[in-house]
């Protein structure tokens, strides 16, 4: 089975993700017979994440929340992470960043 991942990222509209996905979603996919049927779920979970996005950044959480979609071949993966986590490293060069100046 063919992943198409859709990942909810701060700074974006929901409206933004779906036309993204509906541009970068493969033909075959497209076409399915399913896909009109899931296509207002998919879109529904989209706009949840939004929603839960906005909230989880004014109260500070960190949250990792991922659903799954499966219309024949393909599984449609709508993810939310929040924050996006750093490497070690990068955080690293920021303390030191700040210690310079």
């Amino acid at each position: 089975m063919e992943t198409v991942r859709i990942h909810v990222e701060e700074n974006q509209r929901a409206e933004e993700i779906i036309d993204q996905f509906i541009s970068n979603c493969p033909s075959q996919l497209k076409q399915s017979t399913d896909f009109n049927l899931q296509f207002p779920f998919i879109k529904q979970c989209v706009e949840d994440f939004i929603d839960k996005l906005h909230k989880i950044s004014r109260s500070g959480t960190t949250i990792h929340i991922e659903k799954k979609f499966i219309i024949e071949k393909f599984i449609v993966t709508v993810s939310l992470s929040y924050p996006i986590k750093k490497s070690i490293l990068v955080k690293i060069l920021g303390f030191f960043k700040r210690q310079g100046q």
